[in-house]
Formats: C-alpha cells, structure tokens, sequence
C-alpha cells in the first residue's frame, strides 16, 4: 500500500527534483523489503543516482548494496561498493561493507 502511495506522490508534476529523488529513494527501500521485487527496487534506486543528488546518492550506494546482498549477488554488491569507494575513497562504512562482501563471495567460491 505504501510502495502505491508513493509511485502516485511520484505521478504527480510539482515534485522538485530533490523531492522526485527522496521520493523513489523511499519507494525503492519499501519495495526492496521484497525479494521478488529486487528488480523493481533497484530501478527506483537508479533514478535516485542518475539525479546526482548528492544528499541521497550515499545512502543510496548503501541501499543498493544491502540490496544485492539480500538478494546473494555478491559480485554486483563488490562493484556497487567499489564504485561508491570512487566517489567516497577512503569512506570507512564503505571500506567495511567492502571487505565483508569481499569474503562472502570467497566463501561461496570456497563452498563450491
């Protein structure tokens, strides 16, 4: 009911941009609660990084890896994190993230 709420909120022409990106930063973390709807979460969360609205564009990093996680898409959560290192180096919750990504993919390299 939530996630509905929001793509109308998001229909409507008078959002500000900023407005138009906290909006799907918000409709993509109600949407991505569901597993099955990952792809649906990760298309509200690209619209958040191509407004390059820098107030939301970390936390978005944030959610899209968490996301991937979530859905045991280690290699992508690497890139997400890699990527967001690129514009945040040397950022600790990134470089954490990272890591931990880092050694699930090698223990599922390791598992098989």
């Amino acid at each position: 009911e939530a996630a509905g709420l929001f793509q109308t909120a998001l229909s409507k022409r008078h959002l500000t941009d900023s407005s138009t990106a906290i909006s799907f930063y918000y409709l993509g973390k109600i949407i991505g609660r569901d597993p099955s709807r990952a792809d649906e979460a990760f298309a509200c969360f690209i619209k958040v990084l191509e407004r390059h609205n820098m107030d939301m564009h970390y936390e978005t990093v944030i959610e899209v890896a968490d996301l991937y996680d979530r859905a045991d898409r280690q290699a992508d959560r690497i890139k997400t994190l890699t990527r967001g290192l690129e514009i945040y180096p040397a950022d600790p919750r990134l470089t954490a993230l990272l890591q931990q990504a880092q050694e699930a993919l090698g223990e599922k390299k390791d598992a098989s």
